[in-house]
């Protein structure tokens, strides 16, 4: 397992050196800051209180640093004002008509947990594959946890976006699958199933004039469930398996090229 964590992290890393070696291009860059009611992640309910999440991102022709943080905005576990989850993603995206595949590596830092001591740090080899099905987009998502894990969450989406001159709505369904190794880490049951069923409603606002090209301002509301009953029945003693979250935000984003 070891020599394919390697393997994998190699390829990406090669992948990237010839893009950007053939590449003349400028990157850009962005800036995006929420507030969120709570933080979901995969169906599980990491802090039940508002958040603040910012994140910082770089994309060079097609390769994508990227940065994210969570902050406590109300003290759960002591814990207000404090970064408790900081994660690092680095990959790659070209287009293939017509798909369009991801492949990358997530970096997952807890300097600050919101439920006590923190977690060990831990990491995913991803890959993500989008394509335009006609009336709909869909992608699906693997992602196997070579660190601490050692387990496998698949998840797949289908999406359907609108336009109102400055308003972009988008309605996404999402479903997860993940193994025994997974749900035993992140939920607390060995078990193979069917993880959470998702439903997310996104609007994007771009002010009128130049300023759309670097400002957006972004809200969305999302439902998600566990859906295997056993592992419905197990995490409902500690935590909801229904929950209706959302969030408010703002993006920034800079072109070093220009127009």
């Amino acid at each position: 397992m070891r020599r394919i964590k390697y393997s994998c992290t190699i390829t990406i890393i090669l992948l990237m050196l010839v893009e950007l070696g053939n590449s003349a291009g400028l990157p850009t860059t962005g800036v995006d800051l929420q507030i969120r009611n709570k933080y979901v992640w995969r169906g599980a309910v990491f802090n039940t209180d508002p958040v603040l999440w910012p994140d910082l991102w770089i994309n060079w022709n097609g390769v994508t640093f990227y940065t994210w943080g969570s902050c406590d905005l109300t003290g759960i576990k002591q814990k207000q004002m404090q970064l408790t989850d900081l994660a690092f993603f680095l990959d790659y995206t070209r287009t293939i008509d017509p798909i369009t595949p991801t492949i990358g590596f997530a970096l997952y830092t807890y300097p600050g947990s919101a439920y006590g001591s923190a977690f060990p740090t831990t990491g995913e080899l991803y890959i993500k594959i989008g394509g335009d099905l006609k009336f709909v987009q869909g992608l699906l998502n693997l992602n196997y946890d070579v660190v601490e894990a050692k387990g496998l969450y698949i998840s797949s989406s289908l999406s359907k976006g609108f336009s109102f001159g400055p308003l972009d709505l988008t309605f996404t369904l999402s479903g997860g699958f993940a193994n025994g190794k997974h749900n035993a880490y992140y939920y607390g049951l060995d078990k193979t199933c069917l993880t959470d069923f998702g439903a997310t409603l996104k609007l994007s606002y771009l002010p009128p004039g130049d300023l759309s090209k670097f400002l957006a301002i972004t809200g969305d509301i999302n439902f998600v469930s566990i859906v295997d009953s056993e592992l419905k029945d197990y995490m409902q003693t500690y935590a909801d398996v229904q929950n209706v979250h959302g969030g408010i935000g703002l993006s920034v984003v800079y072109s070093f090229g220009g127009d």
